[in-house]
């Protein structure tokens, strides 16, 4: 039944027969994390309306089925990041994940680096760790090299894939942080590897300082076939994956609540016009289900 007309609805009813007593329901954003519901009768249905948190889209039941509560408790949640995350994210979630968007891992072919001339190689991210093994030939190539990693997530990573363990790990895992750690290497000749499209606050804090560095794009990512997203919560687990979602003309309902990972994930979503953005205290996937449950 029409909102707009609910009023003139309750009084026609009352007018052909139906007692003033009867049981209305006020369905608010159906299935959502924010349903709603009113209940009330057909007498007191303007009152009703009063209540700000009534509003569309809604629908009105009238009689017995009124009388019946099957709203979900479960909300619907999509991930979007690589496999690995979307995996890792959902093995350690207690919510169950109603999609997922993979972000999809792009490697520049045939690119092949001296690595003779670094001291240490900077990953900041599983990706850029893959795609370091993928152009070596031989591991002693690398085998004079000190490895940072951007938190302990890739740290592990590193191990349990490549059997190596990370040298240095910032105490806060942000870009920040990392270029906190690196600035004071003032003798180090550093090897960046990371995506294309890599957020510059580490190459222009290292500018700064005066730190050498080479920074080499191993990778790009783009994202499959997902172009809106009606869940009521959108996790968002990389910049670059929110940057690959948006390319594709994808759109985020209005209703719809978006966490991030971390604040430039977060910078990435407000740059595409994405407002009021939950952000994890740190960039962890625990951290992240953390601020999900929060939201609940």
């Amino acid at each position: 039944m029409s909102m707009g007309n609910a009023s003139q609805i309750a009084d026609d009813l009352i007018q052909n027969g139906k007692p003033g007593f009867t049981l209305v329901a006020i369905l608010c954003r159906g299935t959502r994390f924010d349903a709603y519901r009113k209940n009330c009768t057909l007498e007191t249905i303007k009152e009703a309306f009063e209540d700000p948190q009534v509003g569309t889209p809604a629908i009105l039941v009238v009689e017995e089925v009124a009388a019946l509560d099957v709203r979900s408790k479960t909300p619907s949640v999509v991930v979007c990041g690589t496999e690995h995350f979307t995996r890792a994210f959902q093995d350690q979630c207690s919510i169950p994940c109603t999609r997922q968007a993979y972000v999809q891992i792009v490697y520049e072919p045939d690119k092949k680096i001296d690595f003779r001339p670094y001291s240490h190689v900077v990953l900041t991210g599983k990706a850029g760790i893959d795609g370091l093994f993928q152009m070596m030939e031989d591991m002693r190539e690398i085998s004079h090299l000190q490895f940072v990693t951007i938190g302990p997530s890739s740290a592990k990573y590193l191990y349990d894939t490549y059997h190596i363990h990370a040298d240095f790990i910032p105490s806060s895992y942000t870009s920040d942080e990392l270029a906190n750690l690196l600035c004071g290497w003032s003798d180090a000749n550093l090897l960046i590897l990371r995506a294309q499209k890599g957020n510059s606050v580490l190459s222009s804090r290292l500018d700064a300082a005066g730190i050498s560095y080479t920074q080499i794009p191993v990778y790009d990512t783009t994202i499959g076939q997902v172009r809106a997203i009606h869940e009521d919560f959108a996790i968002f687990g990389s910049a670059q994956g929110v940057h690959a979602f948006f390319q594709q003309a994808g759109h985020i309902d209005p209703h719809t609540q978006v966490l991030a990972i971390g604040p430039y994930t977060q910078a990435a979503l407000a740059a595409h016009h994405i407002q009021n953005i939950q952000v994890a205290q740190q960039a962890t996937i625990s951290s992240l289900i953390k601020k999900l449950e929060e939201c609940l």
